[in-house]
């Protein structure tokens, strides 16, 4: 009996010194993880500052297809997690460290998901042609999510007539926050024909082959102009949503200008040439030979007198019934954008950096007409990317590469107003609204008075060009791969 119970006793010790070791074993195993995770997270805490100024600067410019030195590393740890599962108990954990620290050095936006969409046929606009839609996505916190999607009446109609089998997923982006934004949505019915993509909040889509260099609305915005990076000329009818046979140019065109009371079309072109073409017969109607690339053109509020700004240093006013060169102003480098006020008493001009201690900033000037010296200079940031004179020609507005503008009060001769996130910037409906290209798909809405932005249209693409239809509230926006149309 005595033995029995000594080798009981022996179990019991055996089985309570198994149990220590494993739990010192686990104590190990749960500290290296720590450990681990504390390494881990100070690896991405002593990233470099220029890797992540590389990284702010590609993904600003839009070229994250290029790799940059903290992609690499952003690759390299990703690979790390996904071999090293044994270190982790759970893979959402070992993620969402990795995730929140990025996302806390960073701010970056990286997760799309595509999600089921509802399309409520009970809430549509028919005055407007816009359609509610849903999140539809069982578990998630943001669930049901309302959305207006504005589409082309003729579309809105296919869809309501065969509402019933429709298909509807859309592209959405999470950012730090996990705040949801509808980037674009697939809709497909088979009852319809209808297979295709849409962006969000554009009115109607036209596709290219090649990127968008220019765009004009004409003929009472009837009629689109649009210039293509492949040296080609296209007229979109708007109302009919058909397109006439394209003009081959040779050139890069810049810019597309139409002449007022003439179906003629105004082009400058990259090889220097400003051209007029009869838009009916697409035949050429005069040209001139410019030294150095026409980038900038504007016609007087008549159409008699064209504005050519020229990369070759000087700004040349033609008129187009004698055909003669009126002025010709000169600068010691190149001259991006001009302008002429819609009263026809002052020209403007912008110009590039110089390379030189006389000349070592961008200018923008203003020229009484018929004075070869400027009534004012002012200095810019950046290079001037485009100055336009406001309707009532009291103000000039410019605004330069590095994304600033600002507006010039012509009478005191001295900036009233800066503000940024508005490259290329116009006029919009008069004297209180600009609009400009914010970061490389954002088009935004600007109070001039305050600086402040109130609206932001978001595209999918990079913006190449965009023009206002007259009365300014419709907006066409250029990319990469066609031309959408807004309703601002």
């Amino acid at each position: 009996m005595k033995k029995k119970q000594h080798i009981i006793r022996k179990g019991f010790a055996l089985i309570a010194s198994i149990l220590i070791i494993t739990q010192a074993l686990s104590g190990m195993d749960i500290k290296e993880a720590e450990s681990q995770i504390t390494s881990l997270r100070k690896q991405i805490i002593k990233l470099k500052e220029k890797d992540w100024q590389d990284w702010q600067a590609a993904r600003e410019s839009d070229k994250l297809s290029e790799q940059t030195p903290f992609e690499s590393d952003l690759h390299f740890m990703q690979r790390y997690l996904d071999n090293s599962s044994e270190l982790w108990w759970q893979q959402n954990q070992k993620k969402t460290v990795v995730y929140d620290q990025i996302t806390d050095l960073l701010g970056w936006n990286f997760q799309t998901r595509s999600l089921k969409l509802v399309l409520d046929v009970n809430k549509y606009d028919a005055n407007n042609g816009i359609w509610k839609v849903t999140i539809n996505n069982q578990g998630w916190v943001a669930d049901n999510l309302e959305y207006d999607l504005s589409i082309a009446p003729a579309r809105a109609e296919i869809l309501y007539n065969n509402r019933a089998g429709i298909r509807i997923f859309g592209d959405v982006v999470f950012d730090l926050w996990n705040n949801p934004l509808l980037s674009q949505i697939y809709i497909s019915s088979e009852p319809a024909g209808l297979d295709t993509t849409i962006v969000l909040g554009a009115l109607s889509e036209y596709m290219f082959a090649s990127s968008v260099t220019t765009l004009t609305f004409i003929n009472n915005n009837n009629q689109l102009l649009v210039g293509c990076k492949d040296k080609s000329l296209h007229l979109l009818d708007l109302t009919s949503e058909k397109e006439n046979r394209p003009l081959r140019v040779y050139s890069d065109i810049n810019v597309i200008r139409k002449l007022p009371y003439k179906n003629e079309a105004v082009l400058a072109l990259n090889d220097g040439y400003l051209r007029i073409f009869d838009l009916e017969t697409q035949k050429e109607v005069w040209q001139k030979r410019n030294f150095g690339s026409l980038v900038d053109l504007q016609l007087s509020a008549d159409g008699r007198f064209a504005c050519c700004a020229s990369l070759g240093s000087e700004m040349r006013v033609f008129d187009l019934e004698t055909k003669n060169q009126m002025l010709e102003l000169e600068y010691p480098y190149g001259i991006k954008t001009c302008d002429i006020s819609p009263q026809g008493d002052y020209l403007a001009y912008g110009t590039e950096h110089g390379y030189s201690q006389l000349f070592e900033y961008a200018v923008v000037r203003i020229f009484a007409i018929g004075e070869t010296r400027s009534d004012i200079e002012i200095a810019c940031n950046g290079e001037v990317e485009k100055v336009r004179f406001s309707p009532d020609g009291k103000f000039l507005l410019y605004s330069d590469s590095e994304g600033t503008s600002g507006i010039i009060d012509i009478a005191s001769k001295s900036k009233i107003i800066t503000f940024d996130k508005a490259y290329k910037a116009e006029w919009l409906r008069g004297e209180d609204l600009i609009i400009g290209i914010g970061k490389s798909k954002e088009l935004n809405i600007i109070e001039a008075k305050t600086g402040d932005v109130i609206k932001t249209i978001h595209h999918p693409e990079k913006i190449t060009a965009f023009a206002l239809t007259e009365g300014g509230n419709y907006v066409a926006i250029g990319s990469n791969q066609g031309v959408f149309i807004y309703k601002l």
